[in-house]
């Protein structure tokens, strides 16, 4: 089982470095979708300045939402890398100290 962890978590790495590196290579920004009625207005937000991209830029707009996408999928690998690092620990922690069975989870919660 903790063969399978590592490799998900050098997976998980690998990931993350890939979609920092993919990542700085955009633009700065983040895009935003104002609506107005029925009208959707696309906006690049950059620190304290918000900038209209107009319908006609709407390759910009691509970018930008891809952008999107890859940080919210880079959050995730985060995310996930940070549990099962933490899971690593507390496990190989407990295996160290002693090895758990199943009975021994019964015995402990049996009133």
């Amino acid at each position: 089982m903790i063969q399978n962890l590592d490799t998900r978590l050098n997976k998980l790495q690998t990931q993350c470095d890939y979609l920092r590196r993919k990542i700085s290579a955009f633009p700065e920004g983040e895009l935003s979708i104002q609506k107005n009625g029925s009208y959707q207005r696309w906006i690049i937000r950059k620190e304290e300045q918000s900038v209209y991209c107009p319908k006609s830029n709407r390759s910009l707009a691509e970018i930008m939402a891809l952008k999107k996408y890859y940080s919210l999928l880079l959050l995730e690998a985060e995310e996930e890398f940070s549990l099962l690092s933490s899971y690593k620990k507390i496990s190989s922690s407990q295996s160290r100290s002693r090895k758990l069975s199943s009975s021994d989870l019964l015995e402990e919660s049996s009133p």
